[in-house]
């Protein structure tokens, strides 16, 4: 009896990893992960660089290539998950990668990087910041969002492309629209309020341009056509950095030597919360990358640049509580063959590293876990070390606005990646911040204390305060920390992510962003918030071309149908549809604000947008039992004064399971300015289908910037049931399968009679038959 459970229970284990085996074998080739982590745990970043021909001047070496290679593997040893895309620009803007996660693609991110060149005429940063936008609203998985941009333009006249009919039409004193995509609506201001909605170059409207980083030379007036169109530039520059502020998307420009427009590039910075940097020569670029590293990661960094020939020698002393250590020589002018010789505390100099890079710009050495004690180094080239010892943590401020006058309690909290906590000397750590008031000037060097004094409760815990007491001034405050590591010299830079607001009286500034899409039928986004993100009351009265009024309220409920993504975080959001027809729209937003004493605070903003265009098609397309080509139309009418370009853009994720082609067949694709036209669609279904009733949505793209899905029922007759044979063989096969499945559980019943192993011949030759028939079988009649 014991036997017979006994081969009872091996029969049954068998059967459950052939199975297993059968079902892996079978799905394994249709199934896909997506390997990349969470918008919490990684970060994109774009490499945006100069490839004007001045680079060739100002970077002959191309240095900026090495220090952006070395960001590019230090983003893989301590942010994993990170994705990086590579572009340069100039006149064109090259895209010589999309977001691609460093761990999987590395080689090819560096292989972009060498694809930078300085061979083009301009330095058209409003373009490439245009064309990246396009770029990052493609991504299926949106992570948190930086871009290094490297210039030395000038952004002047000289710099930019000025077409030669905005010359012409501003002499003639006439004025023509811009290309879609490039729209400039009109804004008619509220009479009480002096900012308004500003609009970018996508479409899109978004408060506050002008009043918080206006240059006075982008104001309407005299000057030359071309200046007027350089005005016009900068204000469509600052206001797209508005809308990369709205999507939460950090600028760090990077002013290349003395040349750079260094104060355009901060406005554009300090717009989306970001800093920017300066580099005056080619060795510099390297330290800069290294400086916004430590704006973007917990790690501590310390750099030596070697001076003349001698090798740089010295100890570094590692804690307990240093999680990995990674030491990296850098080529420079007097050493073209950087290189490290390193030795552990036992003296030991073999084998120390987890992992050794090596490229001809540097050598980087990776030790995980390093032992606690003095390592003493020498190091041909300049020196980098990098340790990932802790993470830093914000406390306060937990609000964002303050009384004037108040004390403001900044605390930040060091907390140890190792554990246990107890092991961390906090003492080792030496905390300054840096505070830039509303009127520019900045407080330097502020000492945060952990002594558990206010606004410190607890000695030597790792948190560090200071109680900043003049915040008098009415305006912005931004917050910038310096971690030190004093037995190491590493630091690690954190500005606060946030700007504490400090009203004098009750005052707030509301923005607003609108997305216009030019087609007739299309729904609009609005989005609005107070500059703090506290609650109000939010309305808008929408008027059309045919004097028809809508109205209704904005939302922050975290639902969709609403255009709101995240519930109770002061940003407002509807979609409007009420667009059925061409001609110009008006959309009035009120907001309200009521303080805990009772006093109100409203403001109005204005904005006008037209909807140029109309497209309709079918609403039913019968099919019978045919595999070929179905063609239809679409009418598209403009009320546009420039030709348009018509495409078909991706159908939506679900369609390729129904749709096997979908093109235009018509010869003419454009649009002509003011006219109407037919567009033919080809459509194909997938040879499997069955018959039926489907919807699908025909994406129509105009103008490479605005799409309308024309929604389609499709009613399918099919093409009939599977071909007799294919049935008939995959039953076949699968039956077949039924005869050494019952010669191998007859083998399993009698393994010791039969003087059988579980990994005997006869065994395995029984599952591999019994396999391979099933899986021909499944295959045949699923596949």
């Amino acid at each position: 009896m014991n036997q017979i459970k006994k081969n009872i229970s091996r029969i049954i284990i068998f059967i459950f990893v052939l199975i297993t085996v059968t079902l892996h074998a079978f799905y394994g080739s249709i199934m896909a992960y997506d390997e990349f982590p969470g918008p919490d745990e990684a970060m994109d970043i774009v490499l945006l660089l100069d490839e004007s021909g001045s680079m060739r001047i100002n970077d002959p070496q191309d240095l900026r290539k090495d220090a952006a290679k070395l960001f590019v593997e230090l983003n893989e040893l301590l942010a994993g998950g990170s994705r990086v895309s590579v572009a340069g620009f100039g006149e064109n803007t090259n895209i010589y990668i999309d977001p691609t996660g460093v761990s999987q693609g590395k080689a090819e991110i560096i292989e972009a990087i060498e694809n930078i060149r300085s061979n083009q005429k301009y330095t058209d940063i409003k373009l490439a910041l245009e064309e990246i936008d396009s770029m990052l609203r493609e991504r299926t998985v949106k992570n948190k969002t930086i871009i290094v941009i490297l210039t030395d333009g000038k952004l002047d006249t000289g710099d930019i492309p000025i077409p030669e009919d905005v010359l012409r039409d501003i002499q003639d004193g006439q004025e023509k629209p811009s290309p879609p995509g490039k729209e400039e609506k009109e804004i008619e201001k509220n009479e009480t309020k002096s900012s308004d909605i500003t609009n970018n170059d996508n479409g899109e409207s978004t408060s506050g341009a002008d009043n918080i980083y206006g240059d006075s030379s982008s104001m309407a007036g005299s000057g030359t056509p071309e200046e007027q169109y350089l005005k016009d530039y900068k204000d469509q520059l600052l206001n797209l950095c508005y809308q990369y502020r709205q999507n939460g998307i950090k600028l760090y420009p990077i002013a290349f030597t003395g040349e750079a427009n260094l104060e355009l590039l901060t406005k554009m910075a300090a717009i989306t919360g970001a800093s920017s940097l300066k580099a005056s020569s080619p060795a510099d670029i390297r330290d800069v990358f290294l400086e916004i590293f430590r704006h973007i990661t917990d790690g501590f960094i310390m750099t030596r640049d070697q001076k003349g020939s001698d090798s740089i020698k010295g100890i570094i002393e590692i804690d307990d509580y240093i999680d990995k250590m990674i030491l990296i020589a850098a080529r420079n002018e007097m050493k073209n063959n950087p290189a490290i010789n390193l030795k552990g505390p036992s003296g030991e100099s073999a084998n120390l590293y987890n992992k050794e890079i090596k490229d001809d710009a540097y050598i980087i050495g990776v030790i995980d876990d390093p032992a606690h004690g003095k390592w003493s180094y020498e190091l041909d080239g300049d020196m980098v070390v990098v340790l990932d010892m802790a993470g830093l943590s914000l406390i306060e401020p937990s609000a964002a606005t303050y009384p004037a006058g108040t004390g403001i309690p900044i605390i930040i909290e060091i907390v140890p990646i190792r554990q246990p906590f107890n092991a961390t000397d906090f003492s080792g750590f030496c905390v300054t911040c840096d505070v830039q008031y509303p009127d520019g000037n900045v407080k330097n060097g502020i000492m945060l204390e952990d002594n558990g004094k206010d606004p410190d409760e607890v000695a030597g815990d790792g948190k560090y305060g200071y109680l900043l007491m003049d915040t008098g001034t009415v305006g912005e405050y931004h917050i910038e920390f310096n971690i030190l590591h004093v037995p190491t010299g590493c630091f690690s830079m954190q500005e606060s992510g946030f700007i504490v607001n400090v009203p004098g009286k009750l005052h707030k500034t509301m923005h607003v962003r609108v997305v216009n899409n030019i087609i007739a039928g299309t729904s609009i986004p609005v989005t609005v918030n107070f500059d703090d993100f506290s609650k109000g009351d939010f309305s808008y009265i929408l008027t059309g071309p045919d004097a028809f009024r809508s109205g209704g309220v904005l939302y922050d409920d975290g639902n969709m149908e609403h255009g709101d993504n995240v519930k109770d975080d002061g940003v407002y959001n509807i979609l409007i549809n009420d667009f059925d027809i061409m001609g110009e729209y008006t959309i009035k937003i009120s907001g309200s604000f009521e303080a805990e004493d009772g006093t109100i605070f409203n403001d109005v903003k204005q904005a006008s947008f037209n909807k140029y265009l109309e497209l309709t098609g079918p609403e039913v397309l019968d099919i019978g039992d045919s595999g070929e080509l179905q063609v239809f139309t679409i009418n598209a009418v403009s009320g546009y004064p420039e030709d348009l370009s018509i495409a078909l853009g991706s159908p939506e994720s679900g369609q390729e399971t129904v749709l096997d082609k979908l093109e235009i067949v018509s010869e003419n694709n454009v649009l002509k300015a003011g006219s109407s036209m037919d567009i033919t669609i080809g459509l194909k279904l997938k040879d499997e289908l069955s018959a039926g009733k489907y919807d699908i949505r025909v994406p129509v793209i105009i103008g490479d910037a605005y799409k309308k899905d024309i929604n389609l029922e499709i009613n399918y007759q099919g093409k009939g049931k599977k071909p007799a044979w294919e049935s008939v063989t995959g039953l076949s096969l699968v039956f077949l399968s039924i005869v050494p499945l019952g010669f191998l559980l007859f083998s399993l019943l009698n393994l010791d009679r039969l003087r059988m192993t579980m990994t005997g011949p006869w065994i395995i030759a029984e599952s591999v038959l019994f396999l391979v028939l099933l899986a021909a079988g499944l295959i045949v009649l699923f596949i």
